[in-house]
């Protein structure tokens, strides 16, 4: 089984409350362009490896 790599910072339930109800879609404003459009929630909120844990020691895992 693959890990997933998108991780939300926010989560998808939390995102679908706020989505039209009909579409589904939630109209987003971007900071960084200026813009406003509109996307699924699992398109937004996430970054890629946000909660993966790189350079941890072996030993400190124990099965």
């Amino acid at each position: 089984m693959t890990q997933p790599k998108r991780h939300h910072y926010i989560p998808n339930f939390y995102l679908k409350n706020f989505a039209h109800s009909k579409s589904k879609y939630l109209y987003v404003y971007s900071k960084k362009t200026n813009k406003i459009f509109s996307t699924l929630p699992q398109n937004i909120c996430c970054e890629s490896n946000f909660f993966k844990l790189d350079n941890l020691p072996e030993n400190t895992i124990k099965a």
